[in-house]
């Protein structure tokens, strides 16, 4: 020390700080420390004398480095700290500095029990890099960190396993400056690998964000092992999926940084790409927007490197026909990248098929951004792809099932329609499931113009799948087959084959979709589908196919049960579709055989069905009466009276309800029919008037009440049948009964003898209706008034006979007297 750089005031004053360091008195040291500290920060230490003031004192002040109290060692490393700041660019005292923080922080056992002064030190010799960083021009061709080195680098192996958050976070910004401070971080880069990767699990967010950058540091140093790079990238991008915005993108701009800047990055395109991928698909759009910036000037670089090969490509680069806009096309540059990275694609579609719903999403998400660059390359890959991407698109998350479609779709259009149509619908046929046709009509939406050439093969292709009896299944294929009903609007293919085929489909649908839940949709596609062929209406197009479609239902044969396929599927057509002239003959040779040969249960569906559908029949059969007649007559001959007649059993019972709900059905949609066909069946209907089942006795009422006149014995039967009701446990058979006595008719012509008899049963009427007004119900009471009025319009003889001798004393004066003022009115128009 010279006597013109320190003044003798200073120098008193620094042996006298210095001689209290020494002091075992704890308190005299750090009223030493202090005083050095306020020396050191004061100016008269400078720039000129701070490097004999140093070599005065540090040897002292290091000694405090390992002092038994916190206190001193803070103040001894904030003093050094201080005098760093003003010290020149001197590296003679780095050699004792970083070895006594080595020894402090560096030690494989912790010996620095203070977080706060471990932190101190640790970001003391961050100072000291960035000072001595050869970046500085005075150390051009120097490397002052050198000797030091191997100190710094296991105080940074020790500080990455702290448990302190901020030394992580200090330890990981450390590495990044000495990475651009010393052009030897390379030599031992390798080390900090596990380190850093166990930090990657840290539950704080800013930590595991360090980490990540600090990884792709030390994978850009390392230079010999290239498995130790191959393994940060792997975990690096597991963490693509990680909670926090800034890790994700955090793993996408090590990506770009490695693919700009690591050595071998040709060799890895296929690691490292997901890194950036994934970060392009992120739901964050800052995120999306930077690393883009950054993933196209990878391109760009990519480009340049290989300028003469690409040239010649970008000439005829054309964009695929009708690109989606939802997707905006990468760069030549980042397409050539992905291009000569498929190895990626088989971990991708492993991971598609993961346990874990995050993780199929994110190798969903992948799979979009290497077919967005691959194009028309992908189509190698395609058999691959496809039956994985299917089975993603039925995937049982929905955000995992809607991301696989829309995949599909841009996978159907960056590929040639006709390169990938015969794979597509060659799965589709082998594969008949939800996941299979989902992914065929998002590529089929995807597809350019030429996919309308097809629509013949692929409604034949369709045809097979309409039988399923899965809503969501007929709600897909309802989409596909609604968007060739409007093509053939549109492009006027007016096959007869193609009409045929979507009629099939829509109305195996609407028969096989319990729930109604695409009723309107069918309805509406079957008269576009009318609107664009030669049929003037829906009912037209079921005369003209219907027959084809119920002959195509297989093993009606079998003893199917209710829920059987072939079941629900006749009874579906039966039910919404009718009967028409041309598949008649169809309908009723199907309907015969489940009737012989199902079980009890399918028949009462089939009756069902078939109960709908002559509701319909005044709609439907559009010929003759005569032929409408022989029509409904050969079909309750063959098909109902026989299950009409008594069987013993609960299934006869059930079966015989049904049948006779049938020929009530009958009468209503077919009165004109049931006019004439009613009286030849009447002997088959009126003994279920006795019937034990409450609904049978209704409906044989409903069915009896249609018929025309009928012969003298049959109508006595029916008669007394009826009056026997009207004392029936059901107060709704006992109305219908009331009502139905005036539908009674004899047959004209009958012997005069008949018709006296026929007079007599009127006035057992007419007494039978009196005795039920004494009936407690109401609405039988109103129903058998007007049905006396009515009976008397048409036998006033026997109506006077019968209420003229009931006497004034009878309790129900009022309705008989209204009934007898009716009746007179009533002969005083006649006579008149």
């Amino acid at each position: 020390m010279t006597e013109t750089s320190i003044s003798g005031d200073l120098q008193g004053k620094l042996e006298r700080f210095c001689t209290a360091l020494a002091n075992p008195d704890r308190r005299v040291r750090q009223r030493g420390l202090q005083g050095l500290l306020e020396l050191c920060q004061s100016d008269e230490v400078h720039t000129e004398n701070v490097t004999e003031v140093f070599d005065y004192i540090y040897l002292h002040i290091l000694k405090c480095y390992v002092d038994k109290y916190e206190s001193c060692r803070a103040a001894a490393a904030s003093v050094v700290s201080e005098v760093l700041e003003k010290l020149p660019e001197n590296e003679f005292f780095l050699a004792y500095i970083i070895p006594a923080i080595a020894r402090r922080i560096g030690q494989k056992e912790q010996v620095e029990e203070s977080e706060e002064l471990r932190l101190q030190l640790l970001e003391q010799l961050t100072g000291i890099v960035v000072k001595y960083s050869t970046v500085n021009p005075v150390f051009s061709g120097n490397d002052p960190l050198l000797k030091s080195y191997n100190d710094i680098m296991d105080i940074l192996v020790k500080t990455l396993t702290d448990p302190y958050p901020n030394i992580l976070r200090q330890s990981c910004t450390l590495i990044g400056e000495l990475s651009v401070a010393t052009p030897s971080f390379h030599y031992r880069a390798e080390v900090l690998t596990n380190p850093l990767l166990a930090i990657l699990k840290h539950r704080h967010s800013p930590i595991r964000t360090a980490a990540v950058e600090a990884l792709g540091i030390v994978a850009l140093h390392i230079t010999t092992n290239s498995e130790c790079v191959l393994k940060i990238v792997v975990e690096l991008s597991r963490h693509l999926m990680d909670d926090s915005v800034n890790v994700r993108r955090e793993c996408g701009r090590v990506g770009c940084r490695l693919l700009v800047e690591l050595r071998d990055r040709y060799g890895m395109f296929d690691r490292l790409l997901p890194l950036v991928f994934g970060c392009l698909s992120d739901e964050n759009p800052e995120v999306v927007k930077e690393i883009t910036r950054l993933w196209e000037k990878c391109g760009q670089q990519y480009y340049v490197e290989n300028e003469k090969e690409l040239m010649k490509i970008a000439v005829v680069d054309y964009a695929p026909e009708n690109y989606l806009e939802e997707w905006r096309r990468p760069t030549l540059g980042c397409r050539s990248i992905a291009q000569r990275s498929f190895k990626m694609l088989n971990i991708i579609l492993h991971e598609m098929e993961d346990w874990k719903e995050d993780v199929r999403l994110h190798a969903t998400l992948l799979l979009a951004q290497v077919i967005l660059h691959a194009e028309g390359a992908i189509l190698a890959y395609l058999t691959d792809i496809y039956p994985v991407l299917a089975k993603t698109c039925m995937d049982g998350d929905r955000w995992v099932a809607a991301e696989a479609v829309r995949v599909a779709k841009l996978l159907g259009n960056l590929v040639e329609y006709d390169d990938w149509k015969e794979r597509a619908m060659e799965f589709l046929e082998k594969w008949p499931n939800l996941g299979h046709l989902k992914c065929f009509i998002a590529m089929f939406v995807g597809a350019g113009s030429t996919k309308w050439q097809d629509m013949e093969k692929i409604s034949r292709l369709l045809v097979p799948l309409a039988t399923s009896l899965d809503t969501n299944f007929q709600s897909h294929l309802l989409m596909i087959t609604e968007m060739l009903v409007e093509a053939q609007q549109d492009h006027g293919k007016n096959s007869q084959e193609i009409e045929r085929n979507l009629y099939e489909i829509l109305v195996t649908i609407l028969a096989l979709n319990e729930d109604n839940s695409l009723h309107e949709r069918v309805t509406s596609s079957l008269e576009n589908l009318a609107q664009s062929s030669s049929s003037s209406s829906v009912n037209d197009l079921h005369g003209k196919h219907l027959e084809s479609v119920v002959k195509s239902i297989q093993d009606l044969d079998s003893t199917n049960s209710e829920r059987a396929e072939p079941i629900l599927h006749l009874h579906g057509l039966l039910f919404h579709c009718g009967f028409h002239i041309q598949p008649f003959s169809a309908l009723q040779e199907a309907v015969e055989i489940v009737m012989e040969l199902g079980a009890p249960e399918a028949k009462i569906k089939i009756l069902c069905g078939v109960s709908a559908a002559l509701l319909k029949w005044r709609e439907t059969i559009h010929t003759s009466l005569e032929g409408r007649i022989a029509l409904l007559r050969g079909f309750l001959d063959t098909n109902i009276i026989p299950a009409i007649v008594w069987k013993a059993g609960f299934n006869a019972e059930s079966i015989r309800a049904m049948c006779t709900t049938v020929v009530a059905s009958a009468a209503q949609g077919a009165p004109e029919e049931s006019f004439v066909i009613i009286p030849d069946i009447a002997e088959y209907l009126i003994p279920l008037l006795d019937d034990d089942l409450v609904v049978i006795r209704k409906f044989a009422i409903a069915a009896l009440v249609a018929s025309g006149p009928l012969p003298f014995e049959q109508l006595r039967l029916l008669a007394f049948g009826l009056l026997a009701r009207l004392d029936d446990p059901s107060g709704e058979i006992r109305c219908a009964a009331g009502s139905a006595l005036t539908k009674l008719k004899l047959k004209a012509g009958s012997d005069p003898a008949l018709s006296e008899a026929w007079r007599k049963i009127i006035k057992e009427i007419f007494h039978k209706i009196v005795l039920h007004f004494d009936d407690p119900d109401e609405r039988l009471k109103a129903v058998l008034v007007e049905s006396a009025k009515a009976l008397g319009r048409e036998h006033l003889k026997e109506f006077q006979e019968v209420f003229a001798g009931i006497p004034e004393s009878y309790a129900h004066t009022n309705e008989v007297n209204d009934l007898r003022a009716a009746m007179e009115k009533l002969s005083l128009e006649r006579n008149a």
